[in-house]
């Protein structure tokens, strides 16, 4: 990931997880173990993805503080790296007044010191809630996508993409090969 490149959003087409997510969670060990940074904040909505990046980042990664938002408050780190963790479209539904608290998702946002990256399903690209005062939070997440240019056409399944202002491309091959071998391994 270049460093000129300070926002960067990974978006995924899985769609199943609720309060924690492997396929985030791969992702997240993939670019800490890779990052250039001795500073690196992951910030996490749920207590069970918090959880599931310690385990996965407890050896070799003391350099990343995994908490939730609300233990994040008032922290920094040079990178940030945003696991949104929701993805099943009804839970995206359910849990809508969580995950669009604009407070929430200005902590999360604001705690970057040189490179924000956000990590999250295209369900919640796609969530429209159906109360109009939750209308204009949703725009929130509209937005950054069409920040980055995210196409709004769906992606074949598996397929994981990095965006960044300099455009779309897959992810790098270790990535790839990363999330293979943890999805066969799951079946």
């Amino acid at each position: 990931m270049e460093p000129e490149n300070i926002f960067v959003l990974v978006v995924h087409d899985e769609a199943e997880s609720f309060q924690s997510n492997l396929v985030e969670a791969s992702i997240v060990e993939v670019l800490v173990r890779h990052a250039q940074s001795d500073s690196i904040g992951i910030i996490t909505p749920h207590n069970a993805q918090k959880g599931l990046l310690r385990n996965m980042l407890s050896e070799g990664c003391e350099n990343a503080r995994v908490d939730t938002v609300e233990r994040y408050q008032g922290g920094e780190a040079d990178c940030i790296i945003i696991s949104s963790t929701v993805s099943d479209p009804d839970y995206v539904r359910s849990e809508s007044d969580f995950l669009l608290n604009l407070n929430r998702i200005n902590v999360a946002i604001s705690r970057m010191k040189k490179k924000l990256i956000i990590i999250a399903s295209r369900s919640i690209f796609e969530f429209m809630p159906q109360d109009a005062k939750d209308y204009d939070k949703a725009l929130l997440w509209r937005g950054i996508s069409q920040t980055v240019g995210l196409p709004l056409t769906p992606l074949h399944n598996g397929q994981v993409f990095y965006l960044s202002f300099l455009g779309m491309v897959h992810l790098q091959s270790k990535l790839k090969s990363t999330l293979n071998l943890q999805r066969n391994s799951l079946y």
